[in-house]
């Protein structure tokens, strides 16, 4: 099965209508355990990066709500095609 997704990865380059059949493949194919086990890495290195710590509120950055304000001073926030 790697040897048909190596091919299919370097054919994409030299036909283009190759990828949706890579991309069906790769949605309908099952993780293998490399995959699961990174997944669970992953998993485990984000939880360990944010313990004991407070959980940020994007609503509470100054910074944000200056640059929203812009936008709507500047009316870049609605859309002028309607």
């Amino acid at each position: 099965m790697l040897n048909i997704l190596r091919y299919l990865i370097w054919d994409i380059s030299h036909k283009p209508g190759r990828y949706a059949i890579l991309q069906s493949m790769l949605k309908d194919l099952p993780d293998d355990g490399s995959m699961n086990h990174r997944w669970f890495v992953n998993q485990q290195i984000n939880a360990n990066r944010t313990r004991n710590s407070i959980p940020t509120n994007p609503l509470l950055n100054p910074f944000a709500w200056a640059e929203i304000y812009r936008a709507i001073k500047e009316g870049k926030l609605f859309d002028k095609g309607n």
